[in-house]
């Protein structure tokens, strides 16, 4: 009967150790349980906040570039507005009518305002400066026509200018010879002309003067002592802002007709009018000055 109890007790023992068995692994597999979420879960937030940082960086780095072109086209279109804005002040003298009544009639009077402008400034400069082409010509039978009205500014064709240019009183004539001293030619050349005088014979007329290097003198025996020059011009521009540039038409008027210096043909239709009317069909040189002291010399032709 003993037996019997202590058997029954040990039974009942094993029971109790087999249920707190069981209920010790349940706790250990809750905690594993909960130990599992909590990884997961902080894993889980780990991804999700690098996910939206990388989000984040990428909207911040798009608005960056978007903030960095428009900062740049807008940059851009000030420069062009100031270039053209800037360009435009250079280039015009436009008057804006902003009552935008009687806008034709108002810029005719505007054209004709600024015509009168450009005239009445231009009379102005030659008449301070017209007298420098007075001083130099050339004739329409002279040998140096062709190097003239090419720009060839020869050491003979100087000489030539020089000599139309001498004061009469220095020119000594005794029957068909004509005198003339190198020292006053050389006044005469340094007097309009820029560069080195040099004495050598030059052709005038139907002849030439012929340089006697031991008197130091000039001697001329053709049979005129006056060419009679036929060659017009008129002033159309003077340019005074650094060296003098002065533009004149040029042309050649004989027996009442017009004819174009280089071609010689005739222009028709000419009816003793100021020959800048037909600058289209004549010839236009621009004479190059330089100031010298007081003095503007001449030191190159363009045609």
């Amino acid at each position: 009967m003993a037996k019997k109890k202590e058997e029954k007790e040990e039974i009942q023992e094993e029971k109790v150790e087999k249920q707190e068995e069981k209920a010790k692994e349940k706790r250990v597999s809750i905690i594993d349980s909960v130990e599992f979420n909590d990884y997961l879960k902080g894993k889980i937030d780990k991804e999700v906040k690098l996910e939206v940082d990388r989000e984040i960086k990428k909207i911040v780095r798009n608005k960056n570039l978007i903030i960095i072109k428009r900062d740049i086209i807008i940059l851009v279109l000030l420069v062009c507005c100031f270039f053209l804005g800037y360009n435009l002040y250079k280039v015009s003298d436009i008057r804006i009518d902003i009552t935008k009544n009687d806008k034709g009639s108002n810029n005719s009077e505007i054209k004709k305002e600024k015509t009168e402008e450009v005239k009445d400034e231009l009379k102005e400069k030659i008449s301070k400066y017209g007298k420098l082409l007075d001083d130099i010509f050339i004739c329409d039978d002279s040998a140096y026509l062709d190097d003239y009205y090419k720009g060839k500014l020869t050491d003979e064709l100087k000489l030539y200018l020089a000599y139309n240019h001498m004061d009469s009183e220095k020119v000594m004539v005794d029957g068909k010879i004509v005198y003339v001293n190198s020292e006053d030619l050389k006044n005469s050349f340094e007097d309009i002309l820029d560069g080195e005088y040099k004495a050598e014979s030059f052709k005038w007329g139907s002849d030439s003067f012929k340089y006697l290097s031991s008197k130091d003198l000039y001697l001329y025996s053709g049979d005129h002592l006056e060419e009679k020059c036929n060659i017009k011009r008129d002033i159309i521009d003077i340019d005074d802002s650094d060296n003098l540039v002065i533009e004149a038409v040029e042309g050649k008027i004989k027996d009442g007709k017009l004819y174009n210096i280089i071609s010689n043909t005739e222009v028709k239709d000419y009816k003793d009018k100021k020959i800048d009317e037909y600058k289209d069909l004549l010839t236009t040189v621009s004479y190059h000055f330089k100031k010298d002291n007081d003095k503007f010399k001449l030191f190159k032709i363009e045609v």
